[in-house]
């Protein structure tokens, strides 16, 4: 699984033939982005000129990759920091 940074995002949303291509060489099963890249994603569709069509694209996209939390699913960060103290 590859994790992509927001612009990789960005430009397989602009149709990037060249990052398709890639993406299509190494033959990925998954793809996933972070919580972080989803929040990135959702404002750049509001500023865009046609937010609602760039809202719906970046829907898709997210539906289409796994989204990574920011802090691991078995507890919150307060655990984590306690947890490793």
């Amino acid at each position: 699984m590859y994790c992509l940074d927001t612009n990789i995002a960005v430009d397989i949303l602009r149709g990037d033939v060249s990052i398709q291509e890639k993406l299509a060489r190494i033959k990925l099963q998954k793809l996933s982005i972070t919580i972080i890249t989803v929040a990135e994603l959702m404002k750049g569709a509001y500023l865009a000129q046609k937010p609602e069509a760039a809202l719906s694209l970046v829907q898709k996209f997210i539906e289409s990759v796994d989204v990574l939390p920011l802090w691991p699913a078995s507890g919150t960060a307060k655990q984590e920091r306690n947890a490793s103290n």
